[in-house]
């Protein structure tokens, strides 16, 4: 499926937005704005594919484009409202989610659950990574 279909529609909200348009709502909504550049190594995407997507983005006030005024040359793509209040949505959407999931685990199972993800990140991250995600 090249395409999510938005189940609901918010107000001025576009009804579809690609895979690859979710993953940089997702990245730039979780990390912050970034340099274009280190946008597209966090989506997996080539330079000039993420600056297609985000060029299409732009347009529907997705996201938007900034130049810092310490070095003109970078530029850098953040939140627009329209992507803002998707990432907004879609996480407590999320959110939901999970605690239906999680309704159906005792306290302890949930406590029990909980150690073991530490466990598998501890294991993924580097040392100080894994200290900060906790």
């Amino acid at each position: 499926m090249r395409v999510l279909v938005l189940g609901g529609e918010v107000e001025d909200m576009p009804q579809r937005i690609s895979r690859s348009e979710v993953a940089v709502l997702d990245t730039l909504g979780a990390e912050g704005a970034m340099a274009m550049g280190e946008l597209a190594a966090r989506v997996r995407m080539p330079l000039s594919t993420a600056t297609r997507v985000v060029d299409r983005m732009v347009e529907r006030d997705l996201v938007q484009r900034e130049r810092p005024e310490d070095n003109r040359r970078v530029v850098r793509v953040a939140l627009g409202q329209a992507g803002q209040r998707f990432y907004d949505e879609a996480l407590a959407e999320r959110v939901a989610g999970t605690e239906r999931m999680l309704e159906h685990l005792t306290a302890t199972e949930q406590d029990e659950l909980l150690r073991l993800y530490r466990k598998m990140v501890d294991g993924l991250l580097p040392q100080a990574d894994a200290e900060k995600a906790r």
